[in-house]
């Protein structure tokens, strides 16, 4: 836009960003825990790296391990935090599978793998 030009309706986006069905969580993630020049729309394998019932590391994970929480999600953002100890990594995933996203990175269990091919909400 051009500083000073008005801005109209029709330059305003209309409907939500996130389409139906799908659900935005973010991750407070430290270095380590995703790829460096991770951004959007990249596709990542949310995977589940905290403590397992009896204390121990989680396997290696597999597209069909349990550790793998999410198959295929796309990164919705990537915003450091101020003080440069956190990004929050932001993904749209299915709203079924946000919950259990939100619970492992709220325990700060979670790592993104950057996956190759196209992005797929």
């Amino acid at each position: 836009m051009v500083p000073g030009t008005l801005v109209t309706s029709a330059q305003l986006a209309s409907g939500g960003r996130v389409p139906p069905g799908q659900a935005v969580v973010g991750l407070s993630l430290k270095p380590g825990q995703f790829p460096a020049g991770l951004r959007s729309p990249d596709p990542v394998m949310v995977v589940d790296t905290g403590p397992t019932a009896e204390g121990s590391a989680t396997p290696t994970a597999t597209p069909n391990s349990p550790a793998v929480l999410v198959a295929r999600a796309e990164v919705f953002s990537v915003d450091p935090t101020p003080d440069g100890q956190t990004t929050v990594v932001s993904i749209i995933t299915t709203e079924g599978l946000a919950p259990a996203v939100v619970q492992a990175g709220a325990k700060g269990g979670v790592s993104l793998v950057l996956l190759g091919g196209p992005a797929s909400g």
